[in-house]
């Protein structure tokens, strides 16, 4: 099999690639000469990519030593710190001592954004409402190191600290959107469930309430305190025996509290 003759028209004597000039040929390969005045020979498919026998970099970090000095000032915490012998990359572009003034900042500035998003009241004891994304039930959605989370729970986390495990932020102002952190606590589970009932946003409808329901309030309190047979109550409201028995017992419509008030 031929080989396929050299094309030397393609990169010829005299070309120049950055610091690189051509001064001769090696096979499909070619010599350089580096202004420095090392010699090197480069593969003619690297020619278009590398621009020195690599002693570019050194002399700009040189040149950046020169122009910056050997010390840093910490964009964090302000202190002055010797700025070490690394790469160009990690000179031009260090900013502070640590990784925690790195994170530190960063936290600044996540919160910073966070704040940018709420439309805070006029009034001091007004809602700050959430401008961002919101949910169905119209709470606000932020996404915080890639997981998207509640807002008003960032907003407690950011102005008030951690909030424990297992605990749920609740609103004392019942506006979902509301980031407003003095309108909000920390509480249980069931804390906020019975904060929902007295305020009516429960999605279970409860009582006289729920369509389904075939005796109202009224009724209920007349079977409790009726003193006849369970049948001859049932059969006067048009309802079961067992019916009047959970009623009794406390089983059904004990958001009354019949039985506790009775005793």
């Amino acid at each position: 099999m031929m080989r396929t003759p050299e094309n030397r028209r393609l990169h010829p004597l005299g070309a120049t690639y950055g610091s690189l000039t051509v001064i001769g040929f090696e096979g499909r390969a070619r010599r350089v000469r580096c202004s420095c005045g090392t010699e090197k020979i480069i593969r003619t498919d690297h020619l278009t990519r590398v621009k020195s026998c690599g002693c570019r970099g050194s002399l700009s970090l040189s040149k950046l030593r020169a122009s910056v000095g050997d010390e840093m000032k910490c964009q964090e915490c302000g202190i002055t710190v010797q700025r070490g012998s690394y790469g160009r990359a990690y000179w031009s572009s260090r900013k502070f001592c640590s990784n925690e003034c790195h994170f530190a900042s960063d936290r600044k500035g996540r919160e910073a954004k966070f704040w940018l998003k709420v439309r805070k009241a006029k009034s001091p004891n007004g809602c700050w409402l959430w401008a961002g994304k919101r949910d169905q039930d119209g709470y606000g959605r932020v996404r915080y190191h890639g997981v998207e989370t509640p807002a008003h729970r960032k907003a407690y986390e950011l102005k008030c600290g951690e909030i424990p495990a297992g605990m749920v932020v609740r609103h004392s102002c019942d506006n979902p959107p509301c980031v407003n952190p003095a309108h909000l606590s920390v509480g249980t589970v069931a804390d906020n469930s019975a904060d929902m009932m007295s305020r009516g946003r429960s999605a279970v409808r409860i009582g006289q309430k729920n369509t389904a329901a075939k005796l109202t309030e009224l009724q209920v309190r007349s079977i409790f305190s009726d003193q006849r047979h369970y049948r001859e109550i049932a059969d006067a409201h048009s309802i079961s025996s067992w019916t009047v028995f959970d009623i009794k017992a406390g089983r059904s419509w004990g958001h009354l509290r019949l039985k506790e008030a009775s005793l």
